[in-house]
């Protein structure tokens, strides 16, 4: 990635990857937070994908054994 922010109207970002955008901010790590922030192995992206509450973490496992799955990506980016 280039690192530059780009913005497209949606009928011209189909081709785009969005699985390999990188975050627009970080994940929240903060000691005693009510919430459950980790990193997710993804086998079928061959990749560490971040979440924050364990319900996104129980969806991403769903979603790393779905075979008509195409790509999973870390929440948050931005999608306008």
């Amino acid at each position: 990635m280039s690192g530059e922010w780009v913005r497209v109207p949606p009928a011209e970002g189909w081709s785009t990857r969005f699985e390999e955008a990188e975050p627009v901010r970080g994940f929240r790590w903060d000691e005693g937070a009510r919430g459950f922030a980790g990193w997710y192995y993804a086998v079928s992206a061959g990749d560490l994908i971040g979440f924050e509450p364990r319900l996104e973490r129980d969806r991403l496992i769903l979603l790393d054994r779905d075979p008509d799955v195409a790509g999973v990506a870390s929440q948050p980016f931005w999608l306008h």
